[in-house]
């Protein structure tokens, strides 16, 4: 530690050095003269005042006045780049603050990111503008010169830099261990939803709420989360949705969102309640809100991270160990406000090399899903380039962010199979096999096959996953097969079934490497590793070794 602190010192001193005389010199030349602060309150109704005029270098005060947590930041929702830094990067809870100083002009459109309903304007203006702002009625500060102000922004700007190399170091030194916000009082143990029969619940549900109310919904949802527990809570979202109850205008992204946000404050920060949350419904929206949940009462992401993820207990397989960080990752792309770098960064700082893992596929999956839904940050997809921003990544990122690109793939080819496995032929040489194994994964996902088949419904769910396989380059078959049975045992877990369907269908020369990629997810699944073993043994005889073998189990003679 000494001489990581040692070789910081060395690095860095001229600049920190610059720094400290620059800002005491800006300190001695303003005379500590600073711009007014505003007070907007910031609840569930909204922002108050919703409109003001202010001058570059005044600050606003965003106070939570509310019940529950708020979260300023600029347009656009949900990547902030019409003004980036004026974002919290956190949830702000009931009665807390942050305060933000305006040091460009013009006028910026903000909103609550947890509600991003709720928005309001400011208007920044020069000096010369000064008449048309709104002083409080407590202010007594007359105009300032021009100098002043220049003093003042030039002070603002070098306490950034502070800020910067206060975080660095924090980053670089910290400590594994956990750290709360000491102001919040977080509640870490899991409570078991109550067993409650969904068919009973959607026959009973009367919501009260007219079709497109997003608030009462809203507090009928998170009612539901307390009595029934979150799968239910989802579940019900999608069940409402398809009779009409819920109105297509409603945002059911945004439902999640509370429904995980409830989840997490009424059974516990921690894996076992995180885990409740549907990641496939809903676009993730429980997760998401699980994690700004708990983002609000720690210290940083990787904090968060590590108060949810941490609680691992016997009884719990690695893929669902590796899923959890996964799961974490997602919300840490959407905290990022979807700027990819910074969320990348932010899992940098997760403690173990399975948590940085699982952190950047989920960063990833949800960078691609803003890719599809087009609300992807400018310069992050290519018009051009179908495998940015995987090929210009550094090496460490570049499996997970091809091995979860191919539904962008097939949003810039069109669902074209062939278009989009030979684009991946394009990738380095070690990042082939990952980019088509991607598309393998699709091959098995009715959800998927039905852009790719007609009359999907005649054909047998095996023989049309291999149908499909057979539309990839010559010589590549072997990554499909893997990508192939990798997502049937992510989805059917410990029911073989389906799998064995498709390993008994591939070409005679695949099959062996299919039962043996079986064992390898079926290592993953367990907990204890012989009862991969009793799995591989319900397979026939010539199988069932090639099995044991991908699962890392020796063959007993």
């Amino acid at each position: 530690m000494f001489r990581s602190i040692i070789h910081f010192a060395l690095h860095h001193w001229a600049a920190l050095l610059i720094t400290v005389f620059a800002l005491v010199g800006v300190s001695m030349l303003a005379q500590a003269q600073s711009g007014t602060t505003y007070t907007v309150e910031i609840s569930e109704d909204g922002f108050s005042p919703s409109r003001l005029a202010i001058l570059v270098g005044d600050s606003i005060e965003f106070l939570n006045a509310g019940e529950l947590d708020h979260w300023p930041a600029s347009n656009i929702h949900p990547t902030h780049e019409l003004y980036p830094d004026l974002d919290a990067r956190r949830p702000i809870l009931p009665g807390d603050s942050w305060t933000f100083t305006f040091l460009q002009e013009g006028s910026w459109g903000f909103h609550d990111h947890l509600n991003p309903q709720n928005t309001a304007e400011v208007d920044v203006l020069l000096d010369t503008d000064e008449a048309l702002v709104d002083r409080p009625a407590s202010s007594d500060q007359t105009s300032r010169s021009g100098l002043a102000r220049l003093y003042e922004s030039a002070r603002m700007f070098l306490a950034r830099i502070f800020d910067a190399v206060r975080l660095f170091v924090a980053e670089t030194f910290q400590s594994s261990s956990v750290s709360l916000d000491p102001a919040s009082e977080v509640n870490t143990e899991f409570r078991l939803p109550p067993e409650v029969d969904f068919e009973t619940i959607y026959l009973q549900a009367v919501t009260g709420c007219l079709n497109d109310d997003f608030d009462c919904f809203e507090e009928y949802f998170r009612g539901q989360v307390i009595s029934s527990g979150p799968e239910i809570a989802v579940e019900l979202v999608n069940r409402l949705r398809e009779d009409g109850t819920v109105s297509t205008v409603v945002d059911e992204h945004q439902l999640a969102h509370r429904i995980g946000r409830q989840t997490a404050e009424t059974y516990g920060i921690n894996e076992q309640a995180f885990l409740l949350c549907p990641m496939e419904s809903l676009n993730g929206g429980c997760q998401h809100g699980f994690f700004e949940f708990a983002l609000g009462r720690t210290e940083s992401s990787s904090a968060a991270a590590d108060l949810i993820c941490q609680s691992l207990k016997d009884g719990y397989s690695s893929k669902f160990q590796f899923y959890c960080y996964h799961g974490v990752g997602h919300g840490v792309m959407m905290a990022a406000a979807y700027d990819l770098t910074r969320a990348l960064d932010e899992c940098d700082t997760f403690g173990t090399s399975m948590a940085q893992d699982g952190c950047w596929q989920g960063v990833f999956m949800e960078n691609v899903s803003a890719g599809m839904g087009n609300f992807a940050r400018d310069g992050v997809f290519s018009d051009v380039d179908p495998l940015a921003p995987c090929d210009g990544l550094a090496g460490q990122y570049q499996h997970e962010c091809y091995i979860n690109h191919a539904g962008y793939l097939m949003t810039f080819y069109n669902n074209d199979v062939e278009s989009a496995t030979n684009a991946c032929l394009q990738a380095e040489d070690d990042d082939i096999s990952s980019c088509l194994q991607s598309i393998g994964l699709m091959v098995t996902n009715p959800v998927w096959q039905i852009n790719f088949i007609e009359d999907l419904e005649t054909i047998a769910f095996e023989d049309a996953s291999w149908q499909i396989c057979l539309m990839f380059p010559g010589g590549y078959l072997d990554e499909c097969v893997l990508g192939a049975i990798d997502n049937v045992l992510n989805f059917d877990a410990l029911d073989l079934t389906r799998a064995k369907a498709f390993c008994n269908t591939v070409f005679e020369e695949y099959r062996l490497l299919c039962y043996q990629r079986m064992g390898f997810n079926l290592s993953n699944q367990v907990v204890d590793l012989m009862d991969a073993r009793d799995l591989c043994a319900q397979l026939a005889d010539e199988f069932e070794s090639v099995c044991l073998f991908g699962a890392g189990i020796g063959v007993e003679s």
